[in-house]
């Protein structure tokens, strides 16, 4: 059986302003310094963004059309893209694919700092994007880059020497959806990495939305009908060598999944049962979370009730109604897990 060598995790962030790295990780001319302030009950974590040499503005695009996309991104991911033992740092950005501001790619040295390669890597598209999954799709050792954008996904085989090559169609991937996070995940246990995508909502641009005194907001989450996770089963390459490719094939429909939808924006792939097999969490906005339990033949059930993983809304509930040709919101409460034995 192939051997997987990285797993990967990709959520929808949003960016912060600045980059928090642990103390221990500090570069020479400021690791003594940090360590000091944590010894002596000072803050765990401080802001090196500009020491280490990361210059990256995260850009939402042109203001004031009220797109939704622009409030929702963008991700991010941790990935040792070279094999070095260091971490790297891939940041994503939510312009639009004529934007000029593209995705970056921080290759981190042996010094704690972080060098630009985004040109040379492949991996500098502009798009809105949303989420970002590593993981070696192909088993051959190196990881591999998946991200999720409003309106397209794209995949990107590294091949090894510091260079990612796309190869989405080919792959048999599409999602034409609002995708937001995505998570690598072998849920039959062949050895190879399967996809979760995470779909947001059935947005349409021209359809507005207003708030309580009438004047134009952005849309909530129930303004527009929630949409299905996507999965992808991983075929492997038949055998053949690594730069035969990989190939997926659509198993949303058969693994239950497609049964129901919903404004999803986060996801968490694990054991949550203790059987041993990967199950799919999936972090909805404003409804009920999904807890898809693994039914070790290829498809999944929906358990986030009797797991205590239902969201429960506090205070009153919100409403919404027509106005105006467009569509009114009112501000959603905060929400919390209660907590039940897991059956």
């Amino acid at each position: 059986m192939p051997t997987r060598r990285f797993l990967g995790l990709g959520v929808a962030v949003v960016l912060t302003a600045a980059l928090l790295l642990w103390v221990n990780r500090k570069p020479a001319d400021s690791h003594g310094s940090a360590a000091s302030s944590a010894s002596a009950g000072g803050a765990w974590f401080v802001d090196v963004t500009e020491q280490v040499g990361l210059d990256f503005v995260h850009d939402g695009g042109p203001v004031g059309d009220y797109f939704m996309p622009q409030i929702m991104g963008s991700g991010a991911a941790l990935i040792d893209f070279d094999n070095d033992g260091r971490l790297d740092l891939y940041l994503l950005q939510n312009a639009g694919p004529n934007s000029n501001s593209a995705n970056r790619l921080y290759r981190q040295g042996s010094d704690g700092r972080f060098e630009d390669v985004s040109q040379r890597s492949g991996l500098n598209i502009a798009g809105h994007g949303m989420g970002a999954a590593v993981g070696d799709v192909n088993n051959d050792g190196w990881p591999d880059v998946f991200i999720t954008e409003y309106g397209g996904i794209h995949l990107f085989l590294n091949d090894g020497s510091g260079r990612f090559n796309e190869c989405t169609q080919a792959a048999g991937l599409d999602n034409p959806l609002w995708g937001t996070a995505t998570c690598f995940v072998d849920y039959d246990r062949d050895g190879w990495l399967d996809l979760v995508i995470v779909n947001y909502l059935e947005y349409d641009r021209n359809a507005p939305c207003y708030d309580d005194s009438g004047r134009q907001d952005f849309c909530g989450p129930k303004s527009f009908a929630g949409t299905a996770t996507r999965l992808y089963h991983n075929l492997g390459n038949g055998g053949e060598s690594a730069t035969a490719g990989v190939r997926f094939e659509d198993a949303t429909v058969a693994s239950g999944l497609g049964r129901l939808k919903g404004p999803g924006l986060g996801v968490y792939c694990a054991d949550f049962n203790g059987d041993r097999w990967p199950d799919i969490f999936i972090a909805n906005d404003a409804w009920p979370n999904y807890l898809w339990i693994n039914q070790r033949d290829g498809t999944f059930h929906e358990r986030s009730r009797s797991a205590g993983a239902g969201v429960q809304q506090q205070g009153p509930g919100g409403r919404e109604y027509g106005s105006g040709g467009g569509r009114r919101r009112r501000r959603w409460p905060l929400r919390r897990i209660r907590h039940a034995p897991f059956r």
